[in-house]
């Protein structure tokens, strides 16, 4: 026969710990879940503020000037990079310009290289025309050579526009 006895102190702080230390973990359990989405809300708002900045600074009436300089040239990329050697050789004020368009591209690629951005992000908001303005850009930038690694980002983030581009129409 079995003689129910009332548990010594030692079991009965045994059973309380063990109930605070399974709520401990239950509510730590929680609080990780709770962290983890705060985390993902803050990466979302600062993607968001960052494409919105890049956004507004491509609409600007400063990149607006030049990308109509060098949309005049489209098709027509050899005439380009000659008029970009007479201008940069000159120093002149539309070298400057021109400059302003190559280096948003160029940040765009140095966001994506660092992870900032994803590709597919960039693909949606600026993939199109990062290509339409390296097609007419590339023959000037390969033929500078006083400067290395002149717009590497840009050059390399078209590319992996253009395989995406590519793998998008082989699936298809």
């Amino acid at each position: 026969m079995l003689v129910a006895t009332n548990p010594n102190w030692a079991e009965s702080l045994t059973g309380i710990g063990t109930i605070v230390i399974a709520g401990g973990i239950i509510f730590a359990g929680f609080g990780a879940r709770a962290a983890g989405k705060q985390i993902r809300q803050a990466e979302s708002s600062r993607t968001s503020d960052l494409l919105m900045n890049m956004a507004n600074r491509f609409d600007h009436s400063e990149m607006a000037e030049s990308r109509q300089l060098t949309k005049v040239y489209q098709g027509r990329p050899e005439e380009f990079c000659n008029y970009y050697v007479i201008v940069k050789n000159a120093n002149s004020p539309e070298y400057f310009k021109l400059l302003r368009l190559a280096n948003f591209f160029e940040y765009w690629g140095i966001l994506e290289a660092n992870e900032s951005l994803g590709i597919e992000l960039i693909e949606q908001s600026i993939g199109t025309s990062a290509r339409f303005y390296w097609e007419i850009w590339r023959q000037a930038i390969e033929s500078t050579t006083d400067w290395d690694g002149l717009y590497e980002n840009w050059t390399a983030l078209v590319k992996k526009l253009e395989a995406r581009q590519q793998a998008q129409l082989a699936e298809s």
